[in-house]
């Protein structure tokens, strides 16, 4: 299950949930959705095999770009307004970024995932990056999920 937190520009902590229907009426205003789809295991599969378990449901898939957390988990940070989004996705999470929304990715010091990413492009991921520092002030994957909230 996902979980959602909210910063300001300068790290401020806004508000942080688990919630789903919360998390999505907080992604609303960025373009954003969150979904779930049911896990597979995909232990030890190779990448074909991962898509071909999925092939069903990236079948229906229509967004600009998305990813799927199959297995493992990472912060996915979305910068929009004066707002960070910072939604730690884990198994069975569908995020959808809308074009042209300022987006980084965290996996932390000891990465452990798998994620199908898709792109509406033929070129799939082109960067663009922006030289914006403020990821540097934002907590990072592992501040986020070392940390007990209530």
């Amino acid at each position: 299950m996902a979980r959602l937190t909210v910063f300001a520009e300068d790290a401020r902590l806004l508000s942080e949930t688990a919630d789903a229907a919360e998390i999505g009426s907080a992604l609303a205003p960025a373009g954003a959705t969150l979904r779930s789809w049911d896990v597979i295991d995909v232990t030890g599969l190779a990448p074909d095999q991962v898509l071909a378990a999925y092939r069903a449901q990236v079948g229906r898939l229509s967004d600009d770009e998305v990813r799927y957390f199959a297995a493992g988990s990472g912060v996915f940070y979305l910068h929009a307004g004066a707002a960070v989004y910072a939604v730690l996705c884990q198994p069975g999470d569908l995020l959808s970024v809308p074009k042209g929304i300022a987006h980084w990715f965290d996996m932390g010091a000891h990465p452990d995932f798998t994620v199908i990413r898709f792109f509406r492009e033929p070129q799939g991921w082109v960067g663009d990056f922006t030289g914006n520092p403020i990821a540097e002030r934002i907590p990072g994957y592992d501040a986020i999920t070392c940390v007990t909230r209530t």
